[in-house]
């Protein structure tokens, strides 16, 4: 007798250690450290967009947030995950119908009038179950919980790449009005550089070539003008459409300048940065739900044992319904003989997806640290020729100023003045492109590091 109770017991647990339990981990040696922030730098916080002090984008932000119809769309998808858990939970329980019941029996003999022949009433409870012997039925509720993880992971990654998305556009808006501004000045200066190329030419110290040069400069100008006009309409219409409006139906107020840059970020260790990006993190629940998948599967090859009881009351006379009573016990064992090959050709599928699931997962980790590294190194790279950039400028400036002088003191004409001007101009565009590149590079990095709002969880 106790031979047989090992016997089974061993066999049982034999069952249940074919379970699957893949660990989770990147198929890959993992870097020690990450970039340059590593321990080092300002925390960023969960809205890390406030980081830049910019009220204005605060707003947007949260509109869009709030608005945005793809990020409400993913919300959706994570209310359809959570009734598909709640669905496969309630195989965990017990199955309980009831009913109530009338019967009545007509005749009719001789085509002579029906008559009441007898009547029924009758009240009735049934349960049925099946014992989870082997895992299978808590293996697919497990798999429908990760699922229902990975879905709200899902909406986090949506949420971080809209909030990206949102303050990119919004900086490029911002430094392409200030861009206009700028093209605006140089055409007025061109057009004072013109009227002096002309003037001169009247007086035969220019020749006609000088007058076509600046049309054609003006010309140039006005082009880059209009270019400008479009970016910004186009920009306007796509932070419109981001906030969940038509396109030109929302004014954005012009913000005063591109903010300064904030300090750079903390990193943190690559094992911190596979755990904070809700990317990262859905590709690593699609893991278990797959793992929790193939253990349904090999769980399936086994028998299951279905339990049911019913009993109820039942008499012609409602007056004694309560005196008739009956009671059916019964237990089911089923097992899988043969099917072709069938349980066995699911487990081989899920065993390929659980190995698909963690090759893809495996890429998340590596697609998250190369965003990381090269968001760094850039970041390197545009402060680099952005200083290069500031020093011409002040160059620039100050060569306007000189200029401005020796015009005065009379040992120079305006032509140097509008010439060094124009400089000016120009250096400062570029010095605009290169604030707002580094800006939009900060952004990129802020979006590789960042965790998710936890919004549609919380929800």
């Amino acid at each position: 007798m106790r031979s047989t109770a090992f016997f089974v017991t061993f066999f049982l647990l034999f069952l249940i250690g074919c379970a699957s339990s893949t660990k989770v981990e990147p198929q890959f040696e993992m870097p020690e450290t990450l970039g340059e922030g590593g321990s080092e730098g300002a925390e960023l916080p969960e809205k890390w967009w406030e980081v830049f002090g910019d009220t204005e984008l605060d707003r947007i932000m949260e509109q869009a947030i709030g608005e945005n119809f793809s990020l409400k769309a993913y919300a959706e998808r994570f209310e359809q995950a959570k009734a598909v858990a709640k669905l496969n939970g309630a195989d965990i329980y017990p199955t309980i119908s009831a009913g109530i019941g009338f019967d009545e029996n007509l005749t009719n003999a001789n085509g002579r009038p029906a008559n009441y022949n007898s009547e029924k009433y009758s009240v009735s409870l049934s349960i049925s179950y099946e014992i989870d012997l082997w895992g299978r039925i808590r293996a697919l509720r497990d798999s429908a919980n990760y699922s229902l993880q990975a879905s709200a992971e899902d909406f986090e990654a949506a949420a971080v790449s809209l909030s990206a998305t949102v303050a990119e556009t919004w900086f490029q808006l911002t430094a392409k009005r200030a861009t206009l501004k700028i093209l605006e000045d140089q055409h007025a200066v061109n057009e004072k550089y013109a009227e002096l190329t002309r003037l001169s030419y009247s007086g035969g110290a220019a020749d006609a070539g000088d007058i076509l040069q600046q049309k054609q400069q003006l010309l140039s100008i006005e082009s880059e003008i209009s270019a400008a006009k479009t970016e910004i309409t186009v920009l306007e219409n796509l932070l419109s459409v981001l906030v969940g409006k038509p396109p030109r139906s929302e004014q954005f107020p012009e913000s005063a300048d591109l903010p300064e840059m904030p300090e750079f970020p903390k990193t943190g260790l690559p094992s911190e940065l596979i755990e904070r990006r809700p990317d990262v993190r859905s590709a690593y629940f699609a893991v278990k739900k797959a793992d929790s998948s193939l253990a349904a599967a090999m769980a399936d090859r086994y028998p299951k044992l279905s339990l049911s009881a019913s009993g109820g009351l039942g008499s012609q006379d409602i007056t004694t319904l309560f005196k008739t009573w009956f009671v059916n016990l019964a237990a089911n064992l089923t097992a899988p003989i043969f099917n072709g090959g069938r349980n066995q050709a699911t487990v081989e599928k899920n065993e390929a997806e659980v190995r698909e699931a963690l090759n893809s997962y495996s890429q998340k980790v590596l697609t998250a640290l190369q965003e990381t590294e090269d968001a760094i190194a850039k970041e390197r790279g545009e402060r680099e020729k952005l200083e290069n950039l500031q020093s011409q400028y002040e160059i620039a400036k100050n060569l306007t100023e000189l200029r401005n002088s020796e015009f005065t003191a009379g040992k120079t004409t305006y032509f140097f003045v509008l010439e060094a001007l124009k400089n000016e101009q120009s250096v400062e565009k570029a010095l605009l492109s290169a604030r707002c590149s580094l800006l939009l590079n900060r952004i990129s990095l802020y979006k590789a590091i960042a965790g998710g709002f936890k919004k549609a969880s919380e929800d």
